[in-house]
């Protein structure tokens, strides 16, 4: 499955609701952006997890988000409480990488 285009559309909704000025962070807030990254297995940094992670800094960049923060999967057991975490914390669009992860995903969603 190609995530590009459906990163695209969740992006440029981005644009549309957040503004250009700078605030706090606080991702609860419904004028704050947040998005964040859950790999099922590793680092950021690693492999197809790196291209998400990229394609979030772009968007942070060209500030159509406002917030945006990884968790790295040490432990397959631990997938769904660190898709909780961002869902707790209230960020607008929490993206998960791998298929290995869908099921918590569709738990999640």
């Amino acid at each position: 499955m190609n995530l590009k285009p459906h990163l695209f559309g969740i992006l440029l909704t981005a644009l549309v609701i957040s503004a250009c000025t700078p605030r706090p962070q606080d991702c609860a807030r419904t004028d704050v952006f947040c998005a964040g990254l859950v790999t099922d297995f590793g680092s950021p940094q690693e492999s197809i997890n790196q291209e998400a992670w990229l394609g979030l800094q772009d968007a942070k960049n060209e500030h159509l988000v406002d917030r945006i923060d990884a968790i790295e999967t040490t432990d397959v057991r631990d997938r769904a409480e660190n898709i909780s975490i961002f869902a707790d914390d209230g960020y607008d669009v929490i993206i998960t990488v791998g298929s290995s992860i869908s099921d918590e995903t569709i738990t999640a969603a």
